[in-house]
């Protein structure tokens, strides 16, 4: 051990020092970050004034991929011309100008071959609402490309479906159709994986149709679709007048069946279905079933334009597009994607888009633990209060034009069940299980039994499951390990209750002798709960009472936008969704699934309906504002839901609140909010940097009755709940502070006072001061809280005399300090028939809110809410409501890079990601910053290495194969962000770029592989050669440039 110790002090005075330093920056400029939670820093905080006090708390890396020069890649190239969107005010008389443009795209082809000595072939060309082409090459042509003269390249998206997871009642449709609203004469678009044709949920066609077999033929003649070949005729893209479009974009034919997944049959089916065992929102919509995902895999930019494009030609109302990818970014290359979007909006077509799975960044991070002293992960974790930047909603549904959708949980489900006390709860069960629960049970009374733990051997061994049922919680150990020890155990069936509200597919328990079927999170705890623990197996399907139906689904993803917009922007129910499925695929024709990819063809089939209104009210119309006021309508009529503490969800899980089809489709009202795309109801009044805390919301109510409509108003103003997790260390010095994942409207908290205002209409009067003086005379009885204008406790001649100085602008007004928010507002708005009215209200937070605010919440803290028109009487229609969003404190200020435990004094694994240097050559091991790589054996180690030295951050680049040069290096990423590693010398010149990846996402929990994702890394390209500054002192800089416009 002594010798190791004499060839490291040795080898450390040749070594070179690599000090990592964390930048943080606005688009405009680059500064060193100072803005994170430190531990040091919340030594000194009292946590007593923490509204909760504490929480009750009950890992694989996976990195950015990186391309190779070489990699083959599809590629799309625009040029600077405008497409036929932007030019021909009629698509159909656009022939010769799109072919003009498709004639360019050879010529532009033709230059790139010669200047770069390439040999590109067009597969395909874009014109419609995108100038371009998209070729098959090199990723190295990118840059190359950039450099000449008319033309832009970037390379492909790809976008994968959303991971899977009664509701026409929910949204209003059943009222809507009683109304004769029903989707008639409307089209909805499904951009999916395809869609079962014949399937019986697709077999009643409407009797109004936009599209009849004559119509579609006439188009395909047209040689304005994007199809081509033999099957681009009637004949194959005709199915009915239920579906009188179909078309394979990925494979250029007719053939839209599934391959490997029936997500968009089960799309279709809520959308737009009519037959069989459902009926879809606009049930008597028509469908163009457009596939845009591979047979496996997902589903490129280059395919989905095409599409798009098509939706622009053929006229459909609405189109749905239940993909995308998490953290959606809003700026780079998706300005050109989101520009299409804008130009196909502007011809009248509606997009609802699924904001994603994927919950929020804080999903399954270090600060889950129940004991964060020794850094054990928990399961869900929460986000610490210094990071608020935790929205992971995904793109397309982040931009402009999309309409981003949102989960809640279904309140009835369909599909076979057990009944405790009454209720029915339903199950799922492989398809592949030899015994079937209701066949094995149905009809019988069977008492079950509560598992301890999750399901082991000895978790079994503690209770008697004899002939009964075994409840046992998911987790730790797989599926039919827990059915073969519950029948090993002698019970007659396994239930898995959830641990986590998302959707899991159990494997078959081949084999096994009981049935073996899975529940939901909230079932489970119901289950738990009751008293007689006795379940009834349906032996049929019934509907079932969903637990916690009508509230947000955990797996739905979060808002804000990296610019700090709201989105999501509306909600459906996507939790536990019954429709159509392809029996070659699933084992049935139709099964209740989950996710935002269930919530979406909701609204999508909510925005035919609409439509449908929009022309019955509004026939003058042009496409574009017909779009923008269905939008406008469907934000405007939605009601927000509320969450479990029975507090509204905050505006970033709900946007405006669930879809109200029976609103819609019966107001004569409708808001709008300037600086919005199209105007749409929503404050986004961005950051309040001087932490100022009074925010003016002003918006627009328009009246197209023939009545005047008079409202109140009623604000809900929200803020992140906060509570203490833990504290760093055994002294419990260091409060750890985080997000409880509850909303907390202050504004119940009840209004500040103004003192003197005794009449209560919000200013203080001459009439007031005579009233506080006939209080203080015991001639009247007033508020004395309200007369007490000098606060010494006692009504008397100096406070009527001090309100009369108030009152004629002597002396500035005083307002108590119990509240947290003072709401300035009309009494009554009156909004006149055929006109309009603006409405303002001032949000002024207290001083009380603000000191509370700056001490727990030290990046700032979102403000949140909504604003309620009531009406007044059953004359004045329904009510509306518009969302608010907007930040006390600056919003590029919070950290960009996450901050490791050598940094911050935080135990190990507090943060997910280890910051590794290098690698001893010829073996597998890691280095991380400050560790001794000379004991292999870690029992020879000294007591002195076992702690982080920044002198010990080194590598020796003499070319003997250790640690020779910076090969890795892990870094979490708090927000979206342009990243590179540079090179300085000590005093701070740039010396080299080591790497520079672009725009990289910021670490969330991948859904679907079940991995952190969007962390930064670097494996630096070409092993970065250092022998250079060989006994140099060096600093590897960190920086990240945030992903807004800020």
């Amino acid at each position: 051990m002594k010798k190791s110790l004499v060839q490291f002090l040795a080898c450390l005075l040749a070594l070179i020092m690599v000090i990592p330093m964390f930048t943080v920056a606005n688009a405009d400029q680059m500064s060193t970050f100072n803005g994170t939670l430190q531990a040091r820093e919340t030594a000194s905080v009292d946590v007593s004034r923490i509204r909760n006090s504490g929480i009750d708390m009950t890992a694989d890396v996976a990195v950015k991929e990186q391309r190779n020069p070489e990699d083959i890649v599809t590629i799309l190239v625009e040029l600077e011309a405008a497409p036929a969107a932007e030019v021909c005010e009629d698509l159909k008389a656009a022939g010769n100008y799109r072919e003009q443009l498709n004639a360019s795209h050879k010529t532009a082809a033709a230059m790139i071959n010669e200047k770069l000595g390439t040999e590109i072939v067009i597969k395909h060309n874009y014109s419609v609402v995108f100038n371009g082409f998209a070729f098959e090459g090199e990723y190295r042509l990118i840059d190359e490309i950039n450099k000449l003269d008319g033309v832009r390249a970037f390379v492909d998206m790809e976008w994968e479906s959303p991971n899977l997871f009664n509701t026409t009642t929910q949204v209003g449709a059943v009222e809507a159709w009683a109304l004769d609203y029903s989707g008639e004469g409307t089209v909805v678009a499904i951009l999916d994986t395809g869609c079962k044709v014949d399937h019986p949920a697709f077999s009643v066609e409407p009797s109004n149709v936009k599209f009849t077999r004559d119509n579609i033929a006439s188009i395909i003649a047209s040689g304005e679709l994007q199809g081509s070949g033999s099957q681009m005729n009637v004949n194959s893209i005709y199915v009915s007048g239920k579906i009188p479009f179909r078309w394979n974009y990925y494979g250029n034919n007719a053939d839209v069946s599934h391959k490997s997944s029936d997500h968009g049959t089960h799309v279709a089916g809520i959308a737009a279905g009519n037959g069989g065992e459902i009926q879809g929102v606009a049930k008597d919509a028509q469908i163009a079933a457009m596939q845009v995902f591979a047979p496996t895999g997902g589903a490129s930019w280059s395919t989905i334009i095409l599409a798009v494009e098509d939706c622009a030609v053929l006229g459909v109302d609405s189109a749905n597009l239940s993909l995308g990818s998490p953290c959606g970014q809003e700026s780079y290359y998706d300005a050109s994607y989101a520009e299409v979007f804008e130009r196909v909006t502007a011809l009248g077509v509606n997009f609802a888009m699924a904001a994603g799975n994927d919950y929020d960044a804080n999903m399954n991070n270090a600060w889950g633990s129940s004991d964060i002293t020794t850094g054990t992960w928990g399961n869900d974790g929460y986000g610490l209060v210094s990071n608020p930047d935790y929205g992971v909603v995904g793109s397309p549904s982040t931009w402009p034009a999309s309409l981003s959708v949102a989960s809640v949980k279904n309140s009835k489900t369909q599909g076979y069940y057990i009944t405790v006390e009454g209720v029915n709860y339903g199950y799922t069960e492989n398809a592949d299980n030899p015994v079937k629960m209701r066949q094995a049970l149905g009809g019988q009374t069977v008492e079950y039994v509560m598992v301890p733990g999750v399901g082991t051997v000895e978790d079994f061994a503690q209770v008697n499951v004899q002939g009964k049922i075994a409840l046992v919680q998911r987790g730790e150990i797989n599926f039919t390990d827990k059915a073969a020890n519950a029948e090993a155990a002698g019970a007659v069936a396994c239930v898995v209750y959830n641990n986590k509200d998302d959707a899991v597919n159990m494997v078959a328990y081949e084999g096994g002798h009981i049935p073996h079927v899975f529940i939901s999170k909230d079932a489970g705890a119901a289950l738990a709960a009751a008293s007689d623990k006795h379940a009834f197996v349906g032996s049929e399907m019934g509907i079932s009472d969903a637990v916690g139906g009508n509230m947000p689904s955990d797996f739905s993803s979060r808002g804000v936008t990296s610019t700090f917009g709201i989105k999501p922007e509306i909600t459906a129910p996507g939790g536990q969704i019954y429709s159509a499925t392809d029996p070659s695929i699933s084992g049935t024709l139709y099964q209740a699934w989950d996710g935002t990819s269930m919530a979406t063809p909701h609204v999508a089939g909510g925005m035919a309906i609409v439509t449908q209104y929009v022309e019955d009210n509004f026939p003058g119309l042009s496409t574009r504002e017909r779009q923008a006021m269905v939008d406008r309508i469907l934000m405007s009529t939605a009601t927000p839901v509320i969450e479990a503490g029975g507090t509204y969800a905050a505006v970033m899980d709900q946007g405006a609140g669930e879809m109200n089809l029976a609103k819609a489709v019966t107001t004569k009202a409708y808001l709008t909010a300037e600086g919005t795309y199209s105007n749409r109801p929503k404050l986004e009044l961005g950051d309040d940097p001087e932490k100022t805390g009074v925010y003016t919301l002003t918006f627009t109510v328009h009246n197209f009755g023939t009545t005047a409509l008079n409202y109140t108003i009623d604000p809900s103003v929200l803020l992140e709940d906060i509570g203490l997790l833990g504290y760093m260390d055994e002294a419990q010095e260091l409060p750890v502070i985080v997000y409880t994942g509850e909303s907390w409207d202050i504004a119940a908290e009840g209004d500040e006072v103004l003192l003197g205002d005794v009449n209560g209409n919000g200013t203080v009067e001459i009439a007031d001061a005579v009233k506080i003086a006939r209080h203080a005379l015991e001639l009247e009885s007033y508020d004395e809280a309200v007369c007490d204008v000098n606060g010494n406790g006692v009504v008397e001649i100096a406070d009527a005399l001090l309100a009369m100085r108030v009152a004629m602008e002597l002396a500035e007004p005083t307002y108590t300090s119990a509240g947290y928010v003072r709401v300035d507002k009309p009494d009554v708005v009156t909004v006149p028939a055929g006109g309009e009215t603006e409405v303002t209200v001032t949000l002024n937070l207290t001083d009380n809110c603000k000191e509370y605010l700056d001490e727990y919440y030290t990046s700032g803290a979102i403000v949140n809410g909504y604003i309620e028109l009531m009406p007044v009487s059953e004359a004045d229609g329904v009510s509306l409501t518009i969302p608010f969003l907007t930040y006390y404190g600056d919003w590029n200020y919070a950290a960009t890079v996450d901050r490791g435990y050598y940094y911050d004094e935080y135990p190990f694994n507090s943060n997910n990601y280890a910051n590794t240097v290098g690698y001893k050559k010829g073996s597998q091991k890691l280095q991380q910053l400050g560790e001794i790589p000379f004991f292999d054996n870690e029992d020879d180690k000294p007591a002195l290495y076992e702690y982080y030295l920044a002198d010990r951050n080194a590598i020796s680049p003499n070319g003997d194969g250790l640690l020779d040069t910076i090969n890795l290096m892990y870094m979490g990423l708090l927000r979206n962000a342009e990243v590179r590693y540079v090179v300085l010398d000590t005093n701070g010149n740039e010396l080299g770029v080591i790497a520079d990846y672009g725009v990289c996402t910021k670490g969330f929990w991948d859904t679907d592989t079940r991995d952190q994702l969007g962390v930064t890394y670097a494996q630096f390209p070409g092993n970065y050669n250092f022998t250079q500054y060989n006994r140099s002192d060096l600093i590897v800089r960190i920086e990240a440039k945030l992903d807004n416009n800020g």
